[in-house]
């Protein structure tokens, strides 16, 4: 799920389709024959999406047409993302990250990060990645692929399914675990999951976090404090997708329930 830049656009997605709201109204625009992960680039002109397909697919955010295919994932694909500035998308499958050109659709270069690949952010600078898979959490140079830092290695088979840096890239936060992005040093672990956390949210104040997961709720911490300030609950199963609206004045969550709630 996913708000566009503005804010007045959502994306949802099932295992067969993708769907364009209207926030305001909770209309249905349009229905996108493309499932998830998915997103909006920077200025809201297209609609990205990932598939059990090996593939992604880029559309028109009005008409929903295909303008592009980026073919060369070997198995699934499992997150989506744009560079701040749009120049560059950013996908994760099973065993390797990929940055592409999003006007040609070419593949600039594969980073072999991780053994199973869940999710990955860039920074706001466009310079850093961020990628979580099993395991392990990774800080990559994003023109030299280096690796800059392992920020912490999962114990036994606990992985890095969802992953956020903040706005202003200063902290990294995975699951229940808040970093510093300079450091790697952990700055709070938020207590009062039960059970694993499936999507992570960072507000652009830096002050207020979300997260969901197999709970069936999710909960908006203080991001200073590690205090929890709500609870919020309403979903029958678990919550897959967690986001804040550009100006944080809402809240978006998706489930497994087939629903989401605004």
């Amino acid at each position: 799920m996913a708000f566009s830049p503005d804010g007045t656009r959502l994306l949802s997605s099932s295992s067969i389709e993708t769907k364009l709201w209207d926030a305001g109204t909770g209309q249905l625009i349009r229905t996108f024959k493309d499932e998830a992960p998915l997103t909006f680039s920077p200025d809201g002109t297209r609609v990205l999406s990932g598939s059990p397909e090996k593939k992604l697919k880029l559309r028109d955010g009005k008409s929903g047409q295909p303008v592009r295919t980026f073919n060369g994932h070997d198995d699934y694909v499992s997150a989506v993302t744009f560079s701040p500035d749009g120049s560059r998308v950013l996908s994760v499958g099973s065993n390797s990250v990929k940055l592409w050109d999003p006007r040609t659709g070419e593949l600039i270069r594969a980073i072999e990060a991780h053994v199973a690949g869940f999710a990955v952010k860039f920074s706001s600078d466009g310079t850093r990645l961020l990628s979580g898979g099993q395991q392990t959490l990774k800080l990559w140079d994003a023109a030299t692929d280096q690796l800059i830092r392992i920020f912490e290695e999962h114990p036994g088979t606990s992985s890095a399914h969802s992953v956020a840096i903040s706005p202003d890239g200063t902290l990294v936060l995975s699951g229940t675990k808040l970093r510093d992005a300079a450091s790697g040093q952990l700055i709070r672990a938020f207590e009062g999951e039960a059970g694993s956390v499936d999507s992570v949210a960072v507000a652009s104040d830096n002050a207020r976090l979300l997260s969901g997961g197999e709970d069936k709720t999710v909960k908006l911490w203080n991001a200073v404090t590690g205090q929890l300030i709500r609870i919020i609950t309403g979903h029958e199963e678990a919550v897959r997708s967690v986001a804040f609206s550009p100006d944080d004045t809402r809240l978006l969550s998706g489930s497994a329930d087939s629903t989401f709630k605004l």
